[in-house]
């Protein structure tokens, strides 16, 4: 409404004469007067004088008209500035009471474009169908419960007997050394200073430099040892102090049934690469100390294996 209103004042404006004709017009006026009171009443230019005066007279009736107008559209310019400037101090007023309401507008305005755009990056039906085929055929591939189910088992079994066929345990004499024995009982105890292998030491009980090793688990064991030295010794296998196995430099290889080997084939360039060994098994008591005794050169190297069948 505002906006007619003002077109139709602005067309009004333009129609109105200018200044400089009006006054114009005035003098002209003037200048048909004097003219006519020069010439003869019956002459025609008197009668061409006259109806210029006449047109002049209508002329000034329409520019007081005018003037009167251009008044009038002068103060409605005015009130219409002043009610403008009152709608505009309204709507700026009606903006600053509600500052909160329109930046929610237009933040939900700039989400809601976000979200379009979003969505225009996302996958359509058929990206999705064909992503889920592929899930299916690779799942199709993969083995179901009960066959996963089974495979665990029979590994398990298989680890378990793994695990009951590898608990052994393994120690080396380094030092060439040995520890007297109580009771005067020849040769002497030997200390196992090194421990390379123990695959259950709660039932292996070592100590560095110790001459035994505990058992703590009753039952048969298999047991090995060998001893390494220029001349043959003499050895004995020892369960809880007392002499169960021995290996001796003789032709009958080992004593009480042993299946120990004595290598007397000659020396060799690189020295003692065969020794005095033993293998055989003992059925432990619970909690056996198994230990054994040396007779012979110092400076000889030897070892001492048990595994638990």
């Amino acid at each position: 409404e505002l906006s007619a209103e003002i077109g139709a004042v602005a067309s009004a404006l333009r129609l109105r004469p200018e200044r400089n004709e009006m006054e114009a017009a005035l003098a002209e006026k003037a200048t048909v007067a004097q003219l006519r009171a020069l010439l003869p009443d019956t002459s025609p230019a008197a009668a061409a004088a006259d109806a210029a005066s006449n047109a002049l007279a209508a002329a000034s009736r329409a520019l007081s008209l005018c003037e009167s107008t251009r008044r009038e559209l002068r103060q409605a310019m005015n009130n219409l500035e002043a009610a403008c400037g009152d709608s505009v101090a309204q709507i700026q007023a009606r903006l600053s009471s509600q500052p909160d309401a329109s930046a929610a507008a237009l933040q939900a305005s700039n989400t809601a474009a976000d979200a379009m755009r979003a969505l225009a990056g996302k996958a359509d039906i058929d990206e999705v169908n064909a992503s889920l085929m592929q899930v299916n055929r690779e799942l199709s591939l993969r083995p179901t419960l009960s066959e996963l189910n089974r495979v665990v088992s029979e590994q398990s079994l298989l680890m378990e007997s793994l695990c009951a066929e590898h608990l052994l345990g393994r120690w080396l004499w380094k030092t060439g050394k040995t520890k007297s024995i109580p009771g005067g009982r020849s040769g002497g105890a030997v200390p196992w200073n090194v421990q390379t292998v123990n695959t259950n030491p709660a039932n292996f009980l070592w100590e560095r430099d110790r001459s035994s090793v505990t058992c703590v688990a009753p039952g048969l064991y298999e047991v090995s040892f060998g001893f390494f030295s220029r001349k043959k010794p003499t050895v004995q296998l020892l369960v809880n102090g007392e002499p169960v196995l021995s290996a001796v430099n003789s032709a009958s290889y080992a004593v009480h049934h042993s299946s120990g080997r004595l290598a007397a084939v000659g020396p060799h360039s690189a020295g003692n690469v065969t020794g005095l060994t033993l293998f055989d098994f003992v059925a432990l008591p619970p909690n056996a100390k198994v230990a054994c005794t040396y007779q012979g050169e110092d400076g000889a190297e030897g070892f001492l294996g048990l595994r638990k069948m």
